[in-house]
C-alpha cells in the first residue's frame, strides 16, 4: 500500500476548496512499462514537509555566504573605502551608514520578491538571477558600473546643488541615500551567484505560499546584512581602520579597476544577445571615453599610460574569452542538448546520465566548470561510453529549462544531477561541485 499526503493550498496559502471524495489518475512507471490508476482523495493530516525554520535558516545562511562570492566583493570594497575616507568616524554617523545600507539590501530582496511574485502571477518563468537573461538589465548594470568605476578614478565627479545637498543634509545624514543604494546594488551583483544554502531557499520560496516566499527573501536580506548590521551593533569596530592618508589614491584605483573589471564581464554577456562586433564595439566606444575623460581631467601623458593599461587589460579578457574552454584544459566531453527524452533514451540502453544546467552570467557555474568540469580525470568519466552528457543553457530565456527546474524543484543554476541503473530516480549534487562527491555519485549510478 502506497500512501501520499499532500498539502494542498492556493498561492497565498490559504486553504483550497476541499478534495475529499474527487478522483486523481495515478501513472506509475518503470522505466517502460507504465500502469494508469483512478484513486480517490482521501481527507488527511497537513504533511510538514520541510519545516519553516530549517528553510528560514538556510535563507539565512545562504544570504550570509553571498557577502563572500566575487560578484560581492567590488561593492563590499567600495562601502569600506568610502567609510575609510571619513575623516570623523563618530558612532552615531558609521551607524547611520551602515543601516541605510541594510536597509538598501533588505529592500532590494523584498523588491526581488515583489519581481517573483508579479511572474508567478502572470504563470511566467520564475529563477534566481533570471533578470542577468534581459540585455537591456545587463546594459544598464555594465552602465552603472563604468560610472562607478569612472568617478573612483577620480575622472569626474557628481555635484550636487546647494538645495539638493542642503536637502540631502537635513534628511538623513551624510549622503545616506549614497549608502542605501550601495547595499541595494550589492544585492544586485549577488544574484548571478549561488551560495550553499541558498539554492534550496529559492526553490521552496518559489513553490511556496506567496506569504512565505516575502518571508524567505526578507531572510536572505536579512543574513546578508549581517555583516553590515555587525558594524552597527559595534560601530567602535570602524575605528580600527586605518586613518585617511595618501594611501587612499591607491586605494580608490584599486576599487576603481575591481569595479571597470565586473563592468566589462557583463558587456560580455551581451555576446549572446547582440553579437560579439557589437560588443566589441561598445568596448573600444568605452576605451575611447574613458581615454578622453582622463585627458581632460589630468594629462595627455597620464591618458596615454592609462590607454596603454586598457589595451593590455582588454587584450588578456579577450585571450581569457576566446580560450574558454579551448585552452590546455578544454573541454573534451561530447555535450548532447538537454530534454527529458534524451534522459529516458539514456536509461533505456542502461547509460548513465549527467546532467549540466548552466548560464554564461552564472558567476557559481564557472567556478564548477574551471574548478571541477574541466579536470582530466571528470573529462575522462564523463567521456565514458556508457555515460551520457547532457547539457542545459539557460543564458536566455528557455521555458523547456525552466520546465525541466521546476518539475525537479529548483530554481537555480548552476544545477547538476546524475541517472544511472543504480539511480534509477537521479541524485542531484550540491551547487558548488566537489570532485570526489561527483566520481563518487557516477560510480553508484552504474548500479551492480
Amino acid at each position: 500500500t502506497l500512501t501520499a499526503t499532500v498539502p494542498v493550498t492556493d498561492s497565498w496559502g490559504e486553504a483550497a476548496p476541499d478534495l475529499s471524495g474527487k478522483t486523481l489518475s495515478l501513472v506509475l512507471a518503470d522505466s517502460g512499462p507504465a500502469q494508469e490508476s483512478q484513486i480517490a482523495i482521501a481527507a488527511g493530516s497537513t504533511a510538514p514537509g520541510l519545516a519553516l525554520g530549517w528553510v528560514l535558516l538556510m535563507a539565512l545562511a545562504g544570504g550570509l555566504i553571498l557577502n563572500v562570492m566575487p560578484c560581492v566583493l567590488p561593492v563590499l570594497a567600495m562601502k569600506l573605502g568610502s567609510l575609510v575616507q571619513t575623516e570623523r568616524r563618530e558612532r552615531g554617523a558609521v551607524r547611520r551608514q551602515f543601516l541605510a545600507s541594510v536597509c538598501g539590501i533588505v529592500v532590494s530582496f523584498l523588491a526581488l520578491a515583489l519581481m517573483m511574485t508579479a511572474l508567478r502571477l502572470g504563470n511566467q518563468a520564475l529563477g534566481w538571477g533570471i533578470q542577468f537573461q534581459n540585455p537591456w538589465f545587463i546594459g544598464a548594470m555594465a552602465l552603472v558600473m563604468v560610472l562607478f568605476s569612472a568617478s573612483l578614478l577620480g575622472l569626474f565627479e557628481i555635484r550636487l546643488s546647494s538645495s539638493a545637498s542642503t536637502f540631502l543634509a537635513t534628511r538623513g545624514g551624510n549622503g545616506l541615500m549614497g549608502h542605501f543604494w550601495q547595499g541595494a546594488f550589492a544585492t544586485l551583483l549577488a544574484t548571478p551567484c549561488t551560495a550553499p544554502f541558498l539554492g534550496t531557499a529559492v526553490s521552496v520560496a518559489l513553490v511556496a505560499p506567496l506569504p512565505l516566499l516575502w518571508g524567505i527573501f526578507f531572510a536572505m536580506g536579512i543574513g546578508m546584512s549581517l555583516p553590515w548590521l555587525l558594524i552597527v551593533a559595534w560601530p567602535g569596530l570602524a575605528q580600527r581602520l586605518p586613518r585617511p592618508g595618501r594611501w587612499m589614491n591607491h586605494l580608490r584605483v584599486v576599487l576603481g579597476l575591481m569595479m571597470l573589471g565586473s563592468a566589462l564581464w557583463l558587456v560580455s554577456l551581451l555576446t549572446i544577445h547582440i553579437g560579439r562586433t557589437p560588443v566589441l564595439t561598445l568596448l573600444v566606444i568605452l576605451a575611447i571615453g574613458l581615454l578622453l575623460a582622463t585627458a581632460w581631467r589630468y594629462r595627455w601623458r597620464t591618458a596615454l599610460r592609462a590607454g596603454a593599461l586598457a589595451i593590455v587589460v582588454a587584450g588578456a579578457v579577450a585571450f581569457v574569452a576566446q580560450q574558454d574552454g579551448q585552452g590546455p584544459r578544454r573541454d573534451r566531453v561530447n555535450w548532447q542538448p538537454l530534454s527529458e527524452q534524451a534522459i529516458a533514451n539514456g536509461l533505456a540502453e542502461h547509460k548513465r546520465v549527467f546532467i549540466d544546467v548552466t548560464a554564461d552570467w552564472c558567476v557559481t557555474c564557472k567556478a564548477n566548470k574551471y574548478n571541477v568540469l574541466l579536470r582530466d580525470d571528470i573529462q575522462q568519466a564523463l567521456s565514458a561510453p556508457d555515460v551520457v552528457a547532457l547539457r542545459g543553457d539557460w543564458s536566455r530565456p528557455s521555458a523547456d529549462i525552466s520546465q525541466f527546474l521546476t518539475a525537479r524543484g529548483n530554481a537555480a543554476v548552476p544545477f547538476n544531477q546524475i541517472y544511472g541503473p543504480g539511480l534509477p530516480q537521479g541524485e542531484i549534487l550540491p551547487a558548488l561541485l566537489d570532485r570526489e562527491q561527483l566520481l563518487a555519485t557516477l560510480s553508484a549510478a552504474k548500479g551492480k
